[in-house]
């Protein structure tokens, strides 16, 4: 196809036509920008794809977080039951006057007193912020899908 085009050119220039050549010659600088412009629209497609198949990452990322972080909450509240009823077992005994000796006291105090402080799940989101990507300027419109 080149060597067509450089033929062509050739031929245009030794036979001294200005016209049909700056016909060619413009015609030339069109496919030119026609396949710059094409160029540039795969460029951006493929950047595109690139993008969404992050926030598709991100997205997933969060949403286990926050499941692993959902279960460490249920998790927290059936331990703050069972302390609950603790607390209510060491009520009754006081208001019934049964003897609570020390060491059943201590006992139930400690246990009464234990608590989690575990982390919640924030490796995605501190990812996400460190890195750039928790922008909320370009975010994608409610209802468009992925």
């Amino acid at each position: 196809m080149v060597k067509l085009f450089r033929q062509t050119r050739q031929q245009l220039a030794a036979e001294n036509k200005p016209e049909q050549y700056l016909r060619y010659a413009v015609g030339e600088v069109v496919l030119v920008v026609i396949g710059i412009l094409i160029a540039l629209q795969a460029s951006d497609w493929s950047e595109t794809r690139k993008e969404q198949a992050v926030h598709k990452k991100d997205i997933a990322g969060l949403i286990s977080n926050m499941e692993t972080d959902l279960f460490l909450m249920d998790w927290i509240n059936s331990q703050d039951s069972v302390k609950l009823e603790k607390i209510n077992h060491i009520l009754t005994k006081i208001n019934d006057g049964t003897e609570f000796s020390d060491s059943s006291q201590l006992k139930y105090y400690s246990e009464i007193l234990e608590f989690y402080d575990g982390p919640l799940q924030r490796t995605v989101s501190e990812d996400m912020k460190s890195s750039g990507r928790l922008n909320f300027s370009n975010q994608i419109p409610c209802g468009q899908k992925f």
